[in-house]
């Protein structure tokens, strides 16, 4: 027989607050909380936020990878945050990914030339998937409520040029691992590489430079 202590409190005694203020929701979906999180989910995106934060009787979910492995639970506190402040968020985030990668990528140019073959291909395998970190950070931009004329959009636009502009370079430094030319990767990734990064990483100031709405 379960101990009293660990039995789950009934829904009526589930206390939920979103952004500081108690939230009304129905016994059903008190119960449970995928439901509660959805719940909410669906009433902040009417009011053009997102759910930013969930606290479940002080332990912060991971909201990408949530585990409800919650046997009782009785206060949910849940944060939110605007489109734009979202935006700016992923701004900053891409703008320290690239910084860290225009690091690695300088390291590179001469790593490559001091290493035997299967560790400089394992040095590009390893820098290759990061490059594109930025960009998918960036991707989330126009779905973040953002007009097609509005202030973001050409910057984002021209992200979009320079995804192109990687595989390119991408198709170049695999035309030159096919033939082991370590010279000639190596002047690859000073030469059109690192002014790459250095261009990405001016298009997120212009993008972070942009007033918020």
């Amino acid at each position: 027989m379960s101990c009293p202590a660990h039995k789950a409190p009934a829904p009526s005694q589930v206390r939920v607050t979103l952004d500081g203020q108690p939230v009304e929701m129905s016994r059903q979906i008190r119960a449970s909380l995928p439901a509660i999180r959805a719940h909410l989910e669906a009433l902040v995106l009417c009011q053009r936020r997102i759910l930013h934060v969930l606290v479940v009787d002080g332990v912060t979910l991971d909201l990408q990878r949530p585990k409800w492995s919650f046997d009782t639970f009785h206060h949910v506190v849940a944060a939110t945050i605007s489109f734009d402040d979202l935006a700016f968020q992923l701004l900053r985030l891409a703008r320290g990914q690239v910084a860290q990668l225009r690091a690695r990528a300088e390291a590179a140019v001469l790593l490559v030339l001091i290493h035997e073959w299967p560790g400089v291909q394992r040095i590009w395998w390893d820098l290759l998937p990061d490059l594109k970190e930025p960009l998918v950070t960036l991707s989330f931009l126009p779905e973040l409520g953002r007009p097609t004329g509005g202030p973001l959009f050409a910057p984002a636009a021209k992200c979009a040029s320079q995804a192109q502009e990687l595989g390119r370079i991408q198709q170049e430094v695999e035309g030159h691992c096919a033939f082991h030319d370590t010279l000639a990767l190596s002047d690859t990734l000073e030469h059109r590489l690192l002014p790459w990064l250095a261009q990405l990483l001016d298009t997120l100031a212009q993008l972070h430079e942009v007033p918020q709405a």
